[in-house]
């Protein structure tokens, strides 16, 4: 098992565990070593399960490599009483809300730099 990097948000090192998948198939992601610094840094990351140790230590240790573009979802709108947007990565297809977009300009599910909203 090769090195993990650290959290492209907050830099709290990571640590492999498993996560089996719901129907019992071996699964793995990682957790901050320290999730309480985690939780005060407001980190955003958002955990995904992988099907090897392989497979989650490269998607990992990449993301900092990655870019995307975060697309607004046209299903969304402005909600009169709370406008919520929420946007699809053009990565890893997966849905967020835009307001961390500001804070934090990475996809909290892959890890990739948002070049563009």
């Amino acid at each position: 098992m090769s090195e993990l990097k650290p959290c492209p948000f907050c830099g709290i090192p990571f640590k492999l565990v498993t996560s089996p998948w719901l129907d019992g198939t071996p699964g793995y992601e990682v957790e901050h070593v320290d999730v309480m610094a985690a939780a005060e840094a407001k980190c955003p990351m958002v955990m995904t399960c992988y099907s090897s140790v392989e497979e989650t230590e490269r998607a990992i240790n990449t993301r900092s490599e990655q870019t995307c573009t975060m697309v607004r979802d046209e299903r969304s709108g402005p909600d009169e009483a709370w406008p919520v947007y929420w946007f699809v990565c053009s990565r890893c297809g997966e849905q967020s809300l835009g307001g961390y977009l500001f804070d934090y300009p990475r996809c909290p599910h892959c890890g990739a730099k948002v070049v563009s909203a």
